[in-house]
Order: structure tokens, then C-alpha cells, then sequence
């Protein structure tokens, strides 16, 4: 049973857009929805919550729609939001009472537990707390009634390391007694950490999204200066090519001891190993989409100190070539139809298609929105073509750079009628 469903949900918020989401929560689940700052995690969010209504779609929370039963849903909900306010006159004993009050719950002996567990001293006015008392205040309030679900806004927001993980510590025991968690964070780690199911979000589109059930260590970035190294060794174990030249890095997602075992075959001496942060992730999470291969196999990435390039042909999904063109801003290359063959091969009966996208991609960033006119280009090129319905993905090298023209997106970013600008004021997007 899903507690928690986003069907086909899509929003604009002035020049921001959400694009059509599926999100499912399962009972008894923790699920984390990540992205970077700006990617759309306070929007879902607020949603959920019907602070926003959907442009298109639905949202069933309980099984219930959150719009029409949006009052009787929140009955069953704990909300920890990234920042609270409170009335300057309100005690705080008198704000947890209210918040189990309306939820119709009077339970004394959870909140002395919770006041003990998070080592809360209560005064008598608000006013009187510091910024991680505040916090504490705001999660004993959310957690006291014993909610069906719980929803939490950046756990980062927690000043305190300790109180942090004493936060994980009290969501994984109210999971195993039958809650089900929702966090919105940009913090992989601790996500990875506690999660048991991941959505990946970046500019309001959800890319990717990982079971972390049977995942036995977090995402790595493995980093070496040593030259005179086996790399074949450490690529048979699903690690990807991040980063070539003075520092080799490898980025990588599986079994930490078949990592360990490479590294010590191919005699690394001088090498780090960290987790990954969300930005590397998002970063492999894109390039592999515009690749349109696994994310199980290799990225290839040219070594930024040579000038040798290589023609490799991808096998690629045609819906996610078709959903990274409709997504992306195009860029007309301007060959004749005699040079553009010559990159690529076109049908007989669609040589004169103009849907050609060039993406450069450069020192481990996406450079989508960024075309410029390169004399002496040496960078890779990606060549999509799309014809029909078929798609075919080439990496090609282009010797002499052509002039390219950068072509407006005309995407509707109006303001959602139903929307009170007032609503969103001081939100995150």
C-alpha cells in the first residue's frame, strides 16, 4: 500500500517549473527526495501540504486527495519544517499541547519522553530559547502525536551534529513502530544512511531514482596521482571515469569490499577515498541520462591532457533521448547536409531533419546552457539525431569549430493563475 502518491504532477511557479512527477511512499517506509538548492524540494513539499495546488495531476496522501481532504490528512501528520516561527508570546509547553490537541491526541507520558530523549529544559516564553532549543521544540511538537506520517524539510537545518543523529536515531524507532518518513534533503550521505528508497530531483524533474535497501556503503569518489596504474582493474568493478590528467578520479556505487580488492591489486599507493556529495551524484546521475546508457556501466571521459579522441557509439533508451531534448534549450549546428553526413549517418529519407542537438561536455561539468563559438574546439562533441522514432547517440570528435545558434526555450514559465504571490513569499523553489 502507497502512503504517499504523486501521479503525472506538474506546477509552474513564475520561471519554475515542475515536470510531470511520480513519487510513490510505501507503508513503513523511509523514502528521501534529494536535490541542490533551487531543485524543486520545498515545491513538492509544499504540495503535499497544499500550501500549492498541481497544475496537472493528483496527489494522494492516505489514499486521500490532497487538495479536497487536505484538513483531515494533516490529522495524521508530523511536519518538521527547515525553519519555524513562533508567537513571541506562546509558551512552549503550550505549543506542543496544541499541536496534539488538534490532531485530538493527549499524550503526556510521549512528550516527557521526547523532552528526556532530546534533553529539552523548557522556559517559560519562546522568546527565551536559542536557534537548536527551537529545533528540538519543533520536532517534539511534530514527533508527540504519533503520526502515520512524517515529513522532514532539511534535516541539516539541525545546528548540532549530535542532536542530528539523535534525530535519525528517533525517526528509524518511530518507523519500526509503523511510521512512515519523507525527507527532502541535499545531504547524501546521511540520506544514504537512513533512507531505504531515494528519488534523485534536479530542476523540478525527478532523474533517478535508487533502492537503497540492498546498497552495503554509501557512494565513493576514489582520487589518485599515480600514473602507473592498472585503471582496467579498477573499471571491471563498475566504477566511472570522473576525472582524468594530474588527478585521476573514479566515482562508485557498489560493494565497497570489490573496490578495496582494486585498489589494492592495481597498487595505489597514493589515493583518498570519500563519500560522494549530491553535486558529483547529480553531475554522473546527468551525463548517464544524456548518454542514455545504464548507470551500471562506464562513462567514458577524455583525458583532459591529450588531444586523441575516440569514436564510440552508445546503445541508447529513446525515451530518455526524447525526454533530455524536449527538456533542454536547442542549438542548431550549422553544417551543410554534405558535412553533417559525414558525422553522422542519416537516413535517406530524413536528411533534411534540422533536430540536432550539440552538447559539450567539459572538465566533469554539463555545459547544456552554455554554447559558444570555439575556433580551435577540442573538447568531445555528442551528436544526437533523431529521426522518427528512432534515435541514435554518437560521440564524435570535431576537428573545426562552426558558428551555432542558441535557441530561446518556449516553455510556458507564467505565473499559475490560482497562485497568491503571497503564498510563496520567503519559500525556497
Amino acid at each position: 500500500m502507497n502512503i504517499l502518491e504523486f501521479n503525472n504532477v506538474t506546477k509552474n511557479i513564475f520561471n519554475f517549473d515542475i515536470k510531470p512527477t511520480n513519487i510513490y511512499l510505501k507503508s513503513r517506509e523511509i523514502l528521501g527526495i534529494l536535490g541542490l538548492k533551487g531543485s524543486g524540494k520545498t515545491t513538492l513539499c509544499n504540495l503535499i501540504l497544499n500550501f500549492y495546488r498541481p497544475k496537472t495531476g493528483s496527489i494522494t496522501v492516505f489514499g486521500m486527495d490532497s487538495v479536497k481532504d487536505s484538513k483531515q490528512i494533516k490529522m495524521d501528520l508530523g511536519v518538521i519544517p527547515e525553519s519555524t516561527w513562533f508567537d513571541e508570546n506562546i509558551k512552549p509547553m503550550t505549543y506542543i499541547r496544541n499541536s496534539q490537541k488538534i490532531r485530538g491526541v493527549n499524550d503526556k507520558e510521549e512528550i516527557k519522553y521526547l523532552l528526556d530523549y532530546f534533553d529539552l529544559k523548557l522556559p517559560r516564553k519562546v522568546t527565551e530559547m536559542n536557534l537548536l532549543e527551537l529545533k528540538k521544540l519543533s520536532i517534539v511538537a511534530a514527533l508527540s502525536s504519533n503520526p502515520k506520517l512524517i515529513i522532514v524539510d532539511e534535516p541539516d537545518s539541525i545546528p548540532d551534529s549530535a542532536t542530528r543523529m539523535k534525530f535519525f536515531n528517533i525517526l528509524d524507532e518511530k518507523n519500526r513502530e509503523g511510521a512512515s518518513v519523507l525527507i527532502f534533503s541535499s545531504n547524501l550521505r546521511e540520506a544514504q544512511s537512513i533512507c531505504q528508497n531515494i528519488y534523485f530531483l534536479d530542476k523540478g524533474e525527478i532523474i533517478k531514482q535508487e533502492n537503497q535497501r540492498n546498497k552495503l556503503s554509501n557512494d565513493k569518489i576514489l582520487k589518485f596521482y599515480d600514473t602507473d596504474v592498472d585503471k582496467e582493474i579498477i573499471e571491471k568493478t563498475g566504477a566511472k571515469l570522473v576525472k582524468t590528467g594530474d588527478e585521476t578520479a573514479y566515482y562508485f556505487s557498489g560493494p565497497l569490499n570489490s573496490l578495496s580488492e582494486a585498489i589494492y591489486r592495481s597498487s595505489l599507493i597514493d589515493y583518498t577515498l570519500e563519500d560522494s556529495n549530491l553535486a558529483e551524484k547529480i553531475t554522473i546521475l546527468k551525463k548517464d541520462r544524456l548518454y542514455g546508457i545504464d548507470t551500471d556501466n562506464q562513462v567514458e571521459i577524455i583525458d583532459e591532457n591529450t588531444d586523441d579522441k575516440e569514436s564510440v557509439m552508445i546503445n541508447n533508451n529513446e525515451d530518455n533521448v526524447e525526454s533530455d531534448i524536449s527538456n533542454e534549450n536547442t542549438v542548431i549546428i550549422n553544417y551543410n547536409e554534405e558535412e553533417l553526413n559525414d558525422l553522422i549517418e542519416i537516413p535517406e529519407d530524413n536528411k533534411n531533419s534540422n533536430n540536432v542537438i550539440d552538447h559539450e561536455i567539459k572538465d566533469n561539468e554539463l555545459n547544456n546552457d552554455d554554447y559558444i563559438k570555439n575556433e580551435n574546439k577540442s573538447d568531445d562533441t555528442i551528436i544526437i539525431k533523431q529521426s522518427g522514432n528512432s534515435s541514435n547517440v554518437i560521440i564524435k570528435d570535431i576537428k573545426e569549430s562552426s558558428d551555432i545558434k542558441k535557441i530561446e526555450d518556449k516553455s510556458d514559465n507564467n505565473l499559475d493563475e490560482n497562485l497568491n504571490p503571497k503564498d510563496i513569499e520567503g519559500e525556497e523553489i
